[in-house]
């Protein structure tokens, strides 16, 4: 089913889906034709992709068939895809957050989907992977209460996951800090960059959307609504990684 316009989705002149969204500091909008020199510059950096699969810098033909294929997702109408971000102020290019279906044996799971955040390493350490991923769910959030029907496998999106190494510190500690619940650890087969296969461990994350469009607060607050973003990442924030469980 293809996405209604919404405050954050327009339709471009070629009658493409395209999505905007700004936050104090950067601008992020859906990936287009000639962000590919710039896709390339930052999965091309083995610094930014020393923790995604397999680790190691991706070639620019990989690059670019991920390029063209969330292209054509925007071109579908489907906004399960990636975005590109960039500083307002100066417009340099930052990074990029996508996101996408969660597979089990090739097929999508119904309405679960997997966000994963990338940024060129001179734009780490400032706060940026914060500010894009609460504007990110936050957006996912907002479409949802619009009726935008975000589905996937024929069903509307109810949890959102997310992934890291445990040697990425950072990560961890970015996925609390936006409300996610860390599950568990697995191991799993990737695919390495020349095409061995290597068993890597990941830390599992989750977020239940539907507890934040339609819970309400405890007895002890009733006035104040439904449970924020803001709120869960506080609670979540305090739990440290024990490593595997």
């Amino acid at each position: 089913m293809k996405s209604r316009p919404s405050k954050i989705l327009s339709t471009d002149t070629d009658g493409n889906l395209s999505a905007h969204i700004e936050t104090p500091n950067l601008m992020i909008r859906s990936i287009q034709e000639d962000d590919l020199g710039h896709l390339i510059g930052l999965m091309g950096d083995e610094r930014v992709m020393q923790f995604v699969g397999a680790g190691g810098a991706r070639d620019s033909d990989r690059i670019g068939k991920l390029h063209r294929d969330l292209i054509n997702l925007w071109k579908d109408g489907k906004p399960i895809s990636g975005f590109m971000v960039f500083k307002k102020d100066s417009g340099d290019f930052a990074g990029m957050a996508c996101l996408e279906e969660v597979k089990k044996d090739g097929a999508p799971k119904a309405g679960e989907a997997e966000v994963m955040l990338y940024f060129r390493p001179d734009f780490w350490g400032q706060g940026y992977g914060k500010e894009v991923g609460k504007a990110f769910l936050e957006s996912l959030l907002g479409m949802m209460k619009e009726g935008v029907p975000m589905e996937i496998a024929g069903s509307p999106i109810t949890k959102v996951v997310a992934t890291a190494h445990p040697g990425n510190e950072g990560s961890i500690k970015l996925q609390k800090s936006l409300g996610f619940n860390e599950v568990g650890i697995e191991d799993k087969l990737f695919t390495t960059p020349t095409g061995e296969k290597e068993l890597r461990p990941r830390v599992l994350f989750e977020l239940d959307l539907q507890r934040l469009l339609d819970a309400p607060r405890r007895a002890a607050s009733p006035s104040r609504g439904t449970v924020t973003l803001e709120e869960v990442g506080k609670e979540n924030s305090g739990q440290e990684y024990t490593g595997r469980k």
